[in-house]
């Protein structure tokens, strides 16, 4: 099975670490659990980058069910370009404007 490259734009990875930050001062430790989160659907596009649905021109959504964020992305040759990570209780469609 072919085998893509997950990078993550200078947005995504200050978005990513935001909410690690966010979430560890609600309850410690809970930041890294949405890391690991995130991480693991991360390295699924590895593999799987076309599964998930597009939602604007060539930008897809992947969704992390537990704590309910959007990763954001492209699909270019065999790079998988992480745009950006956003909770999904926002509105998407502003956060498509923004990015």
């Amino acid at each position: 099975m072919e085998e893509y490259e997950v990078i993550l734009s200078s947005l995504a990875n200050k978005e990513w670490l935001k909410v690690i930050d966010w979430y560890n001062d609600k309850r410690e430790g809970l930041g890294f659990e949405v890391f690991d989160e995130i991480d693991e659907y991360l390295k699924r596009l590895k593999t799987l980058p076309y599964i998930n649905r597009i939602v604007e021109g060539e930008i897809r959504l992947s969704t992390t069910p537990r704590f309910h964020f959007g990763i954001f992305y492209t699909v270019k040759t065999n790079t998988v370009f992480v745009i950006s990570i956003h909770n999904l209780r926002d509105d998407y469609q502003d956060i498509l404007r923004r990015i």
